[in-house]
């Protein structure tokens, strides 16, 4: 897996809104919002942890 640059940069912007969107959730109830929310905290570490292990391969190919 190899990710060029621009791909790193749109998942890390990606990662910025489902921070926000985390952080200013004002816990309004229903079931999209909590299916919504529950796919924003999967977002929230799936999205690091991907770009880690892009961004290791890379290195590692060299």
């Amino acid at each position: 897996m190899s990710l060029s640059r621009s791909d790193v940069v749109q998942l890390l912007t990606l990662w910025f809104v489902v921070l926000t969107f985390v952080q200013t959730d004002s816990s309004a109830s229903g079931l999209v919002t909590t299916v919504i929310g529950v796919f924003a905290f999967a977002l929230l570490w799936a999205i690091p942890l991907y770009v880690f292990v892009g961004v290791a391969s890379k290195f590692d190919a060299r």
